[in-house]
């Protein structure tokens, strides 16, 4: 929902169809931790929640369980590998790894462009 692009939502689908996850089981075991499910929300109501930020209420829903996803595979000795449509689910993985590491998390943020913004920026 973060992009707003239609489609987007079928890249983890497909990458994984395709046996993505084989490619990592090559070199690191791979565990499989489900999926957080995405519920379709109306684009009549893209801006309900906020004038600027577009289907806030399920990005952040979605976000929290992905961030309990990303603290889940982190606590069995997993390495987080997120796979997912759009930009905002960094929030979730992010939020996920900072549970488990706290003070010991450092970020770093490669995007073709700049495109972090607050709500008051926010196009």
């Amino acid at each position: 929902y973060g992009c707003d692009t239609p489609g987007v939502e079928n890249g983890p689908k497909v990458l994984i169809e395709n046996n993505l996850l084989d490619i990592f089981n090559k070199s690191q075991q791979v565990c499989h931790m489900g999926e957080v499910h995405v519920k379709n929300v109306s684009s009549n109501d893209k801006y309900a929640a906020n004038d600027k930020m577009k289907y806030l209420d399920e990005v952040v829903r979605s976000n929290v369980g992905l961030a309990d996803k990303v603290y889940e595979s982190l606590t069995n000795s997993y390495l987080p590998l997120v796979i997912g449509g759009d930009h905002s689910l960094a929030l979730g993985s992010i939020a996920g790894s900072s549970k488990f590491f706290a003070e010991d998390l450092a970020v770093i943020w490669v995007d073709a462009h700049g495109d972090i913004n607050t709500h008051e920026t926010s196009p």
